[in-house]
């Protein structure tokens, strides 16, 4: 019964778009389920796995589970909503973006990758890809699909990144309060007792928030040292 509905309002989008230009839907989140098939868990999970990969890869994941692209197929509409959410974020100087398009009515699913991705997700492993999702959609099982085609997009592109190329982390600020804390003490004693300038401080602050970001709390103390030093000489010239 489901099916036979989800197929009814399938062939009515179809035919309200036939012969129309074609709108495309403007993004939710990191999964826009524009057909309501997939339970908050799901999204959850996507949403969490998706933030992961550009964390450590920089790439750009996002999920689109729509009814049907008539009068599109699915893959001229996938490349099309690719480009219109400017997935790869171009923007910014390069295409490390995917896009998994997951087709409800025809049961069909495609994998977008931005150029600086596809020598990662190769056609033969795009493919396979999209077959593991389908077999999940056959057997209306929506979100473990969209679940199941995140996670292998994920794993895939994070096992194969190149070593030492690595997006930069969100801080963790509930785990720098306590260094940061330590560090404008110290600054504070510091430049006190040296008799420094705010730009003495200063110096001390950014270097040691840009080591701890960078190289974790030895880098802090190195880099608040070579701030403090660089600056002080300029202040005693």
């Amino acid at each position: 019964m489901k099916r036979t509905v989800l197929l009814f309002l399938g062939l009515l989008i179809g035919a309200a778009v036939s012969g129309q230009e074609l709108v495309l839907p403007s993004p939710l989140d990191t999964i826009s389920d524009y057909a309501g098939v997939t339970d908050a868990a799901a999204q959850k999970k996507v949403k969490d796995e998706a933030r992961e990969l550009r964390k450590l890869t920089t790439v750009n994941l996002k999920i689109a589970v729509i009814y049907s692209p008539q009068p599109l197929d699915t893959e001229t509409y996938g490349e099309r909503l690719y480009q219109a959410w400017d997935v790869g974020k171009v923007e910014e100087g390069a295409d490390r973006g995917v896009l998994l398009l997951i087709s409800i009515i025809d049961h069909q699913v495609r994998v977008i990758a931005g150029k600086d991705v596809t020598y990662i997700l190769t056609p033969y492993i795009r493919d396979m890809i999209e077959w593991s999702v389908i077999a999940s959609l056959v057997e209306g099982k929506f979100s473990e699909g969209a679940v199941m085609g995140t996670l292998a997009i994920s794993e895939i592109i994070k096992s194969n990144w190149p070593k030492g190329y690595r997006g930069i982390e969100e801080p963790d600020w509930g785990k720098l309060s306590l260094p940061l804390f330590f560090l404008l003490a110290v600054t504070i004693i510091l430049v006190l007792l040296s008799g420094g300038t705010f730009l003495t401080a200063y110096g001390m602050i950014i270097g040691g928030v840009f080591g701890y970001l960078f190289f974790g709390l030895a880098g802090m103390f190195i880099f608040a040292a070579i701030g403090f030093f660089l600056n002080y000489q300029r202040a005693q010239e």
